[in-house]
């Protein structure tokens, strides 16, 4: 399966506020059963959502992102791949410039203003949905290969209940 990825090439330093980590990306010591349970924003496909080039996406207004609206920042679909790669490499330019934060368009037709930070967010929700799918591919073959070879049920199911409880550390890097 091949999976789009982020181009990490950034030069901007885009440091996620420690709290704001903490109530939204998984803790690497998540069981995997629990990682896979963990919400995530939604994935935008090319194009689909409409925003403005750099540098008219920045601004040097402020945001005013607050930890209890963690729930509003995992409802908003996050750019594709290709529009974060994108973003990632102005934000550099644009932090030089004063900019603090980018204008993202809402589904109800007015813009919000949120922190540069959030480049990094999404790049690691990214990160994050792609292991959560890696992971889903292995636990659907291992659960086809249980159906598959009757003979083996007790090891591979329990194979199967090990994996669940292992937890994420070196699996998903943070």
């Amino acid at each position: 399966m091949s999976m789009a990825t982020v181009d990490l090439t950034a030069e901007a330093e885009l440091p996620i506020p420690l709290d704001f980590r903490e109530a939204l990306l998984p803790h690497p010591g998540l069981s995997i059963h629990d990682f896979l349970l963990h919400k995530t924003p939604t994935r935008s496909k090319d194009g689909s959502l409409q925003l403005k080039s750099a540098p008219d996406i920045f601004t040097a207004s402020a945001s005013y992102i607050q930890l209890d609206m963690a729930p509003f920042i995992l409802s908003l679909p996050m750019p594709s791949c290709g529009q974060l790669s994108y973003l990632i490499h102005h934000a550099a330019d644009a932090s030089i410039k004063g900019h603090h934060s980018l204008i993202y368009p809402t589904s109800s037709g007015s813009d919000v203003k949120l922190p540069l930070w959030i480049l990094e967010l999404w790049r690691e929700f990214h990160e994050v949905m792609d292991t959560q799918a890696e992971w889903r591919g292995a636990t659907s073959w291992l659960t086809s290969k249980i159906q598959q070879e009757s003979g083996i049920n007790a090891l591979v199911f329990q194979l199967s209940l090990s994996v669940h409880k292992t937890n994420l550390l070196g699996v998903y890097n943070v």
